[in-house]
């Protein structure tokens, strides 16, 4: 029956949760220079926390050294590149881990951001301008970039700043429920119930450097078990980009490729070849797959957000391979990428491939016990 049609259906509130607040966790340190590790532990035994909506706040300043002068700004997402490696863990379980989650976290905000999307400002994404203060996703353990270097751009090579962290705090929501649904938990908890976990791991893999004057490159990325096959895979390309005070940490360069294949135990994705032509315009077939994988991810009805224009100049390559043949999904997955170019590779130039693939941990609500899911 349609919905419109039920009038005589009582209303339903839903009053589940009777209030829900915001605490605040420090980390044990209040040292903040690189290469510093900084760990934030919550000590709850009893509480419900919403960590897909804790924020981690930074706060600091960022200011010209003497004799600079030209212009300096903090660029995009710049409170990511503060990190060379973040970790989450749940009772000593290590959840997730992301190496370079600066270009991690740039990549999937491109993939996953739309420009009406309100906490943009707020978390660093003023696209394309900067912002002062950043949210970062939620982890626990983090360890500081050796420098700053990417986490703000100047404008002329004379320039130079230094970026001061005053201080990290981890904001988390605390859940309260009502008394029925309390009980109901406690119920199922005293069973001591697998709790399941399912989630997307983003796998970080990089290849320090592309083949210098070719412009052919079979890059193999890992061999793994078929739990861990992916569903897409992301690949984007970077010349001269690290650690560059004038450049622009958040770009990715197109590199004029004609095409990417992705070789999953001989099997091809896609299926036919892109025949990409950056210097001419033809990149509608990367753009098209750099679109669809947004649609997959979100549930809205809006874009990603860079446009025909932008992609070309912050490069994502999508390849979708979450429908495979039976006849290849066996024990061992060998990952392979196939790149090609219309000119040769330049040097100095850093390939990135981001693994998209299935995982389910199990917590054991009256031991702590985390383990992955049989």
């Amino acid at each position: 029956m349609l919905e419109e049609l039920q009038i005589f259906q009582d209303p339903e509130f839903d009053d589940s949760i009777i209030r829900e607040e915001i605490r605040t966790y420090h980390p044990f340190v209040k040292s903040f220079a690189n290469n510093d590790e900084i760990e934030i532990v919550i000590y709850q035994q009893d509480a419900l926390l919403l960590m897909s909506e804790a924020a981690l706040v930074i706060e600091g300043t960022l200011v010209k050294t003497n004799g600079s002068t030209g212009d300096i700004q903090f660029t995009t997402n710049c409170g990511a590149y503060l990190f060379d490696s973040i970790t989450y863990e749940l009772n000593g379980k290590e959840v997730d881990k992301v190496r370079d989650p600066g270009t991690v976290s740039t990549i999937r905000g491109y993939l996953c951001y739309n420009k009406n999307d309100e906490t943009l400002n707020a978390a660093g994404w003023n696209y394309p301008e900067s912002q002062l203060v950043t949210y970062d996703p939620l982890k626990s353990t983090f360890f500081l970039a050796r420098n700053d270097r990417n986490c703000f751009q100047v404008s002329k090579d004379d320039t130079d700043g230094m970026l001061t962290i005053t201080n990290i705090e981890l904001k988390v929501k605390h859940v309260f429920l009502n008394d029925v649904l309390k009980l109901k938990l406690l119920t199922e908890i005293n069973k001591d119930k697998p709790i399941l976990i399912p989630y997307r791991q983003w796998e970080y893999h990089e290849l320090p450097s592309l083949t210098n004057g070719t412009s052919k490159e079979i890059w193999s990325i890992k061999t793994c078990t078929n739990l861990e096959s992916p569903r897409y895979v992301i690949v984007a390309f970077q010349t001269n980009l690290k650690d560059n005070k004038s450049e622009d940490i958040t770009y990715f360069n197109n590199l004029n490729i004609s095409n990417i294949k992705l070789n999953i135990n001989s099997e091809y994705y896609p299926y036919e070849d892109m025949k990409l032509d950056f210097d001419a315009r033809k990149y509608a077939d990367a753009y098209y797959m750099y679109t669809q994988f947004y649609k997959s991810f979100a549930s809205d009805n809006n874009y990603p957000i860079l446009d025909f224009i932008a992609f070309k100049s912050r490069t994502l390559f999508v390849i979708d391979c979450s429908k495979r043949n039976d006849a290849i999904k066996t024990s061992t997955i060998d990952i392979k990428l196939e790149i090609e170019s219309r000119k040769s590779f330049p040097a100095n130039t850093k390939a990135y491939c981001i693994v998209i693939h299935d995982r389910i941990l199990e917590s054991l609500p009256l031991s702590g016990l985390v383990r992955g899911a049989i």
